[in-house]
């Protein structure tokens, strides 16, 4: 019978590969493969766990959302550890729910705008900056590709959030970075101190770092060594090159 066991700590399971039970056993007699199941941070999963009794939040997350196939990698999300997203999109994904977040901050610190000015996406190699209000493109090093992946993912972010405004909730604007692992974010939290103030923040524009998080569990991907006989939907290192981190400047009204 095959042993396996799923590890309750989020720190061993920064990414996910899921490959078919043949694959897997032999995983266990081999030296490339052995270092795969021994991986501190990596953890892979056998297909023949989905659909047998109770599974734990994680793999019934990823078994829900059909994405357990043979040969996925999958990234855990930095804001919520029982989340992945496939290696292909995990960057933008990653990078809309830190976006997210952060507009529901805003609304807590009692803002009454939240406007995105620009969207920068940077590879390995090039770099583009598009400008969500005037509609210009800023080229660096020749990024077209990076400047559609700016593009993309503005047109996916709510580019323009209206509240009615009010006192600031600074525990409730705590608990919102607390809960989603960004407590110890220092930009974030400057925004906590500036409407903490007697003479309360108004208007602040700021340039905010979106996959910053995620870096370190890409990291985990972009170091594993494949052995031939494991088949995967994606080749990792080359993926890993084409992933664009994001930066985004915002305008928040208060």
């Amino acid at each position: 019978m095959m042993s396996y066991s799923f590890p309750d700590d989020p720190g061993r399971r920064r990414a996910l590969i899921v490959l078919k039970d043949f694959e897997y056993e032999k995983c266990r007699y081999s030296s490339g493969g052995a270092d795969l199941l021994t991986n501190e941070e990596l953890h892979v999963v056998p297909t023949s766990i989905f659909g047998k009794g109770d599974l734990p939040v994680s793999l019934q997350n990823i078994y829900r959302r059909h994405v357990a196939r043979p040969g996925a990698v999958l990234v855990q999300s930095p804001f919520n550890s029982d989340n992945y997203e496939s290696l292909e999109t995990a960057s933008e994904k990653f990078a809309k729910e830190k976006y997210a977040i952060i507009d529901r901050f805003c609304q807590k610190l009692g803002a009454k705008s939240l406007q995105i000015d620009e969207v920068e996406a940077q590879t390995e190699r090039h770099s583009a900056t598009f400008d969500g209000k005037a509609g210009n493109k800023f080229f660096k090093l020749s990024g077209r590709t990076e400047l559609e992946m700016a593009k993309a993912l503005h047109s996916e972010l709510k580019s323009m959030s209206r509240w009615s405004g009010g006192p600031p909730d600074l525990p409730g604007a705590q608990t919102v970075l607390n809960e989603n692992g960004l407590r110890f974010d220092s930009t974030l939290n400057s925004l906590i101190e500036m409407r903490r103030d007697d003479n309360a923040l108004l208007h602040k524009q700021i340039t905010i770092k979106l996959s910053n998080e995620s870096q370190s569990n890409l990291r985990v991907v972009a170091k594993l060594n494949i052995p031939q006989y494991v088949s995967l939907s994606v080749d990792c290192k080359l993926e890993i090159k084409k992933t664009a981190s994001y930066s985004v400047t915002i305008d928040v009204q208060f």
